[in-house]
């Protein structure tokens, strides 16, 4: 689907400029250094109804940090958040928007590593 393409792009290119000085990944060379984001995995719901072709994409966003408290993770997930919440795409066969966070977890992975992953909802129409 096209669409999730777009998408990707989009959250790439609106990460990138949030976030000059951090790398963003959808695949992590074994050399990245930290801090780090990672646009993951995505998939699609099918919200329609029978007169209406609606979509809803779930797309997860991971921060790794090898700061030593949650500080940095935190502050990094709230910066990504704000920065997608005004996200809208035209494509060439629909138009995307951010509709809600679904979920945002955090984690001390170990002594070294903190992380966090955010699961965004975007809505296709």
């Amino acid at each position: 689907m096209s669409d999730i393409a777009e998408l990707q792009s989009s959250i790439y290119s609106v990460l990138s400029q949030t976030f000059p000085d951090i790398s963003i990944y959808d695949d992590v060379p074994e050399t990245a250094d930290t801090p780090y984001i990672v646009i993951g995995d995505d998939s699609v719901s099918d919200r329609g109804a029978k007169l209406c072709d609606i979509d809803e994409i779930s797309v997860t966003i991971q921060i790794f940090s090898s700061y030593k408290g949650m500080k940095e993770v935190k502050e990094l997930s709230s910066t990504i958040i704000g920065a997608l919440k005004n996200l809208k795409v035209n494509c060439e066969t629909a138009y995307l928007q951010y509709l809600r966070l679904e979920s945002i977890d955090y984690d001390k992975d170990d002594e070294d590593m903190r992380s966090a992953e955010i699961t965004l909802v975007f809505l296709v129409s």
